[in-house]
């Protein structure tokens, strides 16, 4: 083997060793950001639109009623903003406040959800996740210990419905009434008929104050 690939191996050699002991250091720190047992988890702020921080907005992160995060990030402008927080396994609430003139182009996310400014949701952190089940007391399958619902889940040995043939949504094969009966506005039918005379929409636009209409029989 001749001197000069002997060196270009060499070289080769340092510089894989040296990317391996970077890579290693750099897991190693990361892994160090939190304690054992915790979540690095980020908490995101943004503002695309505006580039002008937080302006108002405040988060609450929440687990079993209690707050263990609350903030609006770095201050001063930014267009997005990241907390990086330690949280342990759980189901949290999260919510997000309004900002100071509007809720249109500012926002936030925080493990795979997202919302504008004035919303919030709730999140699955770590192996003790959220659980997802029916919340409705009429099916086989309610679940009251259900964090999120999800009532595409339920279950019914007896059909749920309106029971009352008089309503708008009376359903034949219900068996048990739920409570959605519906029913038409005083001289109207379901489909939104006048039951006697003419129907008359009168629509003032943006300067109501300075309309007028007179109706003749």
């Amino acid at each position: 083997m001749s001197l000069k690939t002997t060196q270009n191996f060499r070289a080769f050699y340092v510089f894989l060793f040296a990317f391996v002991v970077s890579a290693f250091s750099f897991n190693t720190s990361f892994a160090q950001d939190c304690e054992d047992g915790t979540n690095a988890v980020d908490m995101v702020l943004t503002s695309p639109q505006w580039e002008d921080g937080a302006y108002g907005m405040v988060y609450t992160i929440s687990l079993d009623g209690e707050v263990i995060s609350t903030g609006s990030g770095t201050a001063g402008s930014w267009a997005a903003d990241t907390t990086t927080l330690c949280l342990v396994d759980g189901c949290y609430e999260v919510a997000v406040s309004d900002a100071f003139c509007c809720n249109y182009g500012y926002g936030w996310s925080f493990m795979g959800a997202s919302g504008e400014a004035g919303t919030g949701a709730t999140v699955s952190v770590g192996e003790n996740s959220c659980v997802t089940g029916c919340s409705d007391e009429l099916a086989d399958n309610y679940d009251a210990d259900a964090d999120i619902t999800d009532n595409t889940l339920c279950e019914y040995s007896v059909t749920p419905g309106c029971m009352d043939m008089a309503a708008c949504n009376y359903n034949s094969e219900a068996g048990q009434d739920d409570g959605s009966c519906a029913y038409p506005a005083e001289g109207f039918d379901c489909a939104g008929n006048c039951l006697s005379g003419t129907f008359v929409e009168y629509t003032a636009g943006s300067y109501a104050g300075g309309n007028s209409f007179t109706i003749s029989d």
